[in-house]
């Protein structure tokens, strides 16, 4: 399956009225091994690569996610969502450039999030989706658009704030992420005041 036909289906996935499960490799072995128990789409895992490679969460290169994204894109035919941190605003390009090299390895889709580990804090929301503005930019503009997620840190990063979480995951939208994300949500109830914060775009 091209890259092209992997996008398209991974788009299409979030389509679909059913609901889907992507696990987590971190590295080729895990990739096949779930690839082959079923799953329709597999999703890296910032956490889980760095501690296979001996690091600590959020101090994975740009270089050393690409080389990871693009092994593990040539492992298995299912398409690949990155999670893909603040996607590297500081490094030379910047989102943009990020965006570039994870289609150039064989991304599906892939996230960008608010949590600054320098600050040890979430970004204003404003520079945040800004941010997702300038990301979402160069995902749609390739041939086959990549699908991205916009994130909301707050709950795995001690923010119980759920007013402050559904602005942002809106804000999000609204700034061109094709999916939104709040991980660490921990009841039914509070999943479900999420859903004005639903994507509308196809």
């Amino acid at each position: 399956m091209s890259v092209s036909d992997r996008r398209a289906r991974f788009r299409a996935l979030h389509q679909a009225e059913q609901l889907f499960v992507m696990p987590n490799p971190w590295d080729i072995g895990s990739a096949r091994l779930l690839a082959s128990s079923g799953f329709q789409a597999l999703a890296t895992t910032s956490a889980g690569f760095a501690m296979s490679i001996g690091k600590l969460d959020q101090t994975v290169s740009r270089d050393e996610l690409v080389a990871h994204v693009s092994r593990l894109a040539a492992a298995t035919p299912l398409p690949l969502n990155v999670d893909s941190e603040r996607c590297y605003p500081d490094d030379p390009g910047g989102v943009a450039e990020t965006v570039a090299l994870l289609a150039e390895a064989g991304a599906a889709g892939f996230s960008i999030e608010d949590y600054n580990p320098a600050t040890a804090g979430i970004d204003d929301v404003t520079i945040a989706a800004e941010r997702v503005a300038l990301t979402a930019d160069a995902a749609h503009g390739l041939p086959e658009p990549m699908v991205l997620t916009g994130r909301a840190e707050n709950h795995i990063r001690g923010v119980d704030d759920l007013d402050d979480t559904i602005s942002r995951l809106i804000a999000y939208r609204d700034a061109g992420a094709d999916v939104v994300c709040a991980p660490g949500l921990s009841s039914i109830g509070h999943a479900a005041q999420l859903w004005p914060a639903r994507s509308a775009r196809p």
